[in-house]
């Protein structure tokens, strides 16, 4: 997917994003790379000490606490913001349901 078609896509699909402009989404995106997770792969573990928020451009997540399904992520939903904002370690562990890709690596 071509960078551009990538910043178009964050400001049509995620509402936090639609009132930003291209160049503001572009200089967004460009803060981190775009990142793909195979089915399984973890993005980030309950308890860990980091604060990156993703936003899923395609695919699907699930995250869960002890083996305990929480929610689904889909396409343009939002996730990691808990720790981005506390500043406390993850609250759950999420992973990939379906391959996925996301801007990741946006940190505090």
């Amino acid at each position: 997917m071509a960078h551009e078609d990538i910043v178009k896509k964050l400001i049509d699909r995620v509402p936090a994003f639609q009132h930003l402009t291209f160049r503001q989404a572009h200089r967004l995106l460009e803060a981190g790379e775009v990142k793909s997770y195979a089915k399984g792969e973890q993005l980030c573990a309950e308890g860990e000490d980091r604060a990156e928020i993703y936003v899923l451009l395609s695919g699907e997540l699930r995250d869960y606490i002890a083996a305990v399904e929480l929610s689904r992520i889909t396409t343009s939903d939002i996730v990691g913001e808990m720790s981005l904002f506390t500043g406390l370690p993850r609250s759950a562990t999420v992973e990939a349901e379906i391959d996925a890709t996301s801007p990741g690596g946006h940190e505090r």
